[in-house]
């Protein structure tokens, strides 16, 4: 039984590793450091435990190094360090394996980056039980990997399965979260025999030590922790400004921002470009409302939102930010002086210790278990829908927001870019396409590295052109986009397949010009919309290699939109594009205020905006001017009242994508003033599927086709009642008739944690319906491998009007 002083004895090591600057001493103690975990994953066992102390450390020399046979190839062997006892051998080693039990160890130090890419490849060069179907065998062992990170004071625990990675990182001390793991998840967790009643149970005891590793890596519990003291904070510091008599709306935002920029910080920190020597988190001395006053206003609006050459403090080390995360908004009475809550912050930061914070951004391959740049829309997006207004009504129950799991949104944005490229390629080119999104890390370098022509079977240079021309050019929106884990998983999805293309690969250029160019979002909650910009900058600056040039972020004002996006602009007497070359003034100045980067220019270019748009529709006073006068980009107070691609983005002929996970609300348990409004408005809004007793999510639907050009798809996760209930045949018949229907996925109840909502994936392309819809309903616990799966089981079904779209698995 795994004890205190195990957990001790572990941590005591952790700081050590952290704290060592001889690179050598750093590798011994590591070795030592992944003993004593695999120690408490064999505690029951004295054979393994001796075959532990004879493999590692504790016998004096290195474990038995990897044989160079075991890479892939010489670049390979490159990658990490030389072994300290010969220049010939690297720093890749045996670190356990007994013949009778069910569990391996290997051991490998970086020489440079330990990407993603390169964790993947190494934890391959074992065959292990859960690498794939074809290795569930007896004879396979289930692999536990470290790695020692290239500046040797950190090491990484990692746990795969089908090429899906669950990493664990033990630097600086173990947090509270890393505690609980080794204590009540890993204990013991391979001493399970697989044996009951004296028989050898089939795939144990591989599978259950496997279910347990696995289960024990979960982000799951890191989050729902994390957001628990996110929103005892957001709720305190609520209730304290409402007792100031700041309005509910007010209080909410001002809140939410501050709690959003002070994660943010404590991200810069991580990154180490934060100048500590200032004093900027030193609380202890002052109570929270000098300290708000005196440390966090400067640090905001003083520091990072102003220019090294114009700042007051002294402080010419934090960088200048830009982007208006840290410019002072109207509501966050910047002039005023706050009461905060009694020891507000000194509890809010004990509390972020608690946590290990990473830059490294979790993917649906890639999950570090730590609090990461994308749960940071995740926590906000959770807590603003789970607010209860003055009337006790729950936002979630009024909005039906609920955050899609990142399994899900992996899938759809890949499968949404898969349908898109193949639109844009030939069919002999669609094989290639699907290698290049769905091959593992370690099976694309692998397929690279073996083969003398592509992977298309023709000239790489015609190929890979036509596939960059195509992405340059994707243009993706979500119309209800919450906090933005669409629009970011989609950066995300864009980002893997620029790497394996591009020669000259830039994250950091990259993501800049996918945010630019490529992803838009919508959504009616302003708070939510912050949350969406917060995570692109966050996004960006993580992959600013170079820590003492940090350059200013880019303006999102114009990516991330508060809108009402389910009602169009009215028509009217007001034009804006009277001036037949207004339109392009207006992608010119958008383009430019993306960029700018001073103060100074942002405020030209708004003043030019406002004299550009508002100058002409000031004049007269229909609906339609109403309307425009309720879109300001660059106040994000309240939502505007319409939705217009063009006037918003300057988008004239649709998306090629719209994709998300619109609001499941029954349009019968609105607000009687919002339900009142589509009841009566349905056909003026141009709904052809309103139905009194419908979901609005039906409605997205419509909008949402809307909005793609011709050929253009949408992908969106919703409540699977449409597919059978009365009220969904207007919506089935809609897109019998007027779409192409590609993939239907029902995916029954508990996607969400938040909620039991049986839901269902539809992906469809605005054409003609060529019936060749492939369906499937995806069992219990399937989705993680969905891609497999669905391949695996879809049967093809040709829906015709008024029929209920039932699906019978194969």
């Amino acid at each position: 039984m795994l004890t205190t002083n195990s957990i001790d004895k572990v941590d005591s090591m952790v700081r050590k590793l952290s704290k060592e600057s001889d690179k050598w001493q750093s590798l011994a103690i590591a070795i030592d450091l992944a003993d004593e975990i695999l120690k408490i994953l064999l505690p029951n066992n004295k054979e393994w435990q001796n075959q532990l102390d004879r493999d590692t450390q504790n016998t004096g020399s290195l474990p038995q190094p990897l044989s160079l046979d075991t890479f892939k190839n010489q670049k390979q062997v490159k990658w990490f360090n030389e072994h300290p006892e010969s220049a010939s051998a690297r720093s890749a080693f045996k670190l356990f394996y007994a013949e009778d039990c069910a569990l391996e160890s290997n051991f490998f130090w970086f020489s440079e980056s330990a990407t993603k890419q390169r964790i993947s490849v190494a934890t391959e060069y074992s065959q292990n039980w859960e690498d794939s179907e074809l290795t569930r065998k007896p004879q396979y062992k289930v692999g536990i990997d470290f790695f020692l990170t290239p500046d040797t004071n950190g090491v990484l625990l990692v746990i795969s399965n089908h090429q899906k990675l669950r990493v664990l990182e033990l630097r600086d001390h173990l947090s509270n979260t890393q505690k609980l793991i080794f204590k009540d998840k890993l204990d013991g967790a391979a001493a399970y025999t697989g044996i009951e009643n004296g028989k050898q149970l089939e795939f144990e005891p591989q599978r259950t030590i496997h279910t347990t590793l696995w289960n024990a890596l979960q982000l799951k519990e890191v989050n729902k922790q994390f957001y628990n003291y996110i929103a005892a904070h957001f709720a305190e510091l609520v209730t304290s400004l409402e007792a100031m008599g700041k309005g509910e709306d007010d209080a909410k935002q001002f809140s939410s921002r501050l709690l959003g920029r002070l994660l943010f910080v404590w991200f810069l920190r991580k990154m180490d470009v934060i100048n500590e020597a200032v004093g900027y988190f030193d609380v202890e001395e002052l109570d929270a409302t000098e300290y708000y006053e005196q440390k966090l206003k400067v640090l905001f609006f003083n520091t990072l939102n102003t220019e090294i050459s114009d700042r007051s403090n002294g402080d010419l080390r934090t960088p200048y930010l830009n982007g208006g995360l840290f410019e002072a908004k109207e509501n966050d009475f910047a002039k005023e002086k706050l009461i905060f809550p009694e020891g507000f912050f000194e509890r809010l930061f004990a509390h972020f210790n608690e946590f290990n914070f990473t830059t490294d951004e979790s993917s649906a391959d890639f999950e570090l278990i730590a609090v990461d740049p994308e749960m940071l829309g995740q926590v906000f997006e959770t807590l603003l829908a789970s607010q209860i207004d003055e009337n006790e009504s729950n936002e979630r129950n009024k909005t039906g927001s609920f955050y899609t799991p990142r399994e899900i949104v992996g899938y759809m944005v890949k499968e949404t870019l898969r349908q898109y490229l193949y639109s844009k390629l030939d069919a002999n080119a669609h094989a290639g396409i699907d290698e290049l999104l769905d091959l593992s890390d370690s099976q694309w370098i692998s397929r690279k590295s073996t083969s003398s022509v592509d992977v298309w079977g023709v000239k790489t240079k015609n190929i890979i052109s036509k596939i960059k021309s195509a992405l340059d050019s994707f243009k993706v929106i979500d119309i209800a986009s919450g906090s933005g884990a669409f629009p970011m998983g989609m950066m995300q999805q864009l980002l893997k397949t620029y790497e394996r293309i591009e020669t000259n690969f830039d994250p950091y250029k990259l993501k800049l010009s996918i945010i630019e160019n490529n992803i838009y979002g919508v959504d009616i909650q302003p708070m939510a919309v912050e949350i969406s910009r917060l995570r692109a900058w966050l996004s960006v600056i993580v992959d600013e290699t170079d820590k003492n040039n940090i350059q200013p972020l880019p303006n999102l004002d114009f990516k991330f939109i508060a809108a009402n996006s389910l009602v169009k602009l009215e028509e009217g007497q007001t034009s804006l594009f009277d001036d037949p070359d207004l339109d392009l003034k207006l992608k010119n100045l958008r383009d430019k205020y993306f960029n700018a980067r001073k103060p100074s220019t942002k405020k030209k270019y708004q003043e030019k905006y406002y004299n550009l748009t508002l100058g002409q529709i000031s004049m007269f006073e229909d609906e339609r001017t109403r309307q425009l006068k309720t879109f300001d980009p660059f106040k994000n107070r309240i939502a505007a009242d319409f939705f217009d691609p063009y006037i918003m983005f300057g988008i004239t002929d649709g998306f090629d994508a719209v994709i998300g996970n619109p609001p499941y609300v029954h349009l019968e348990k609105m607000e009687k003033s919002m339900r009142d409004f589509y009841k009566k408005n349905s056909k003026e809004l141009g709904f052809e599927t309103y139905a009194a007793r419908g979901d609005l999510y039906t409605l997205f639907y419509e909008k949402g086709i809307e909005q793609l050009r011709e050929e253009g798809f949408l992908s969106f996760i919703t409540s699977n009642k449409w597919m059978r209930a009365g009220y969904g045949k207007k919506l089935r018949d809609f897109f019998v008739e007027n779409t192409n229907p590609i993939e239907l996925i029902d995916l029954g109840a508990n996607v969400f944690d938040s909620a039991t909502v049986d839901t269902n994936i539809l992906i469809l392309q605005k054409s003609n319906n060529r019936h060749q819809l492939k369906a499937v309903t995806l069992e219990e616990n399937k989705s993680e491998n969905m891609s497999d799966y669905i391949r695996q089981h879809a049967v093809k079904i040709d829906y015709k009007l008024g029929e209920s779209w039932i699906i019978l698995n194969e």
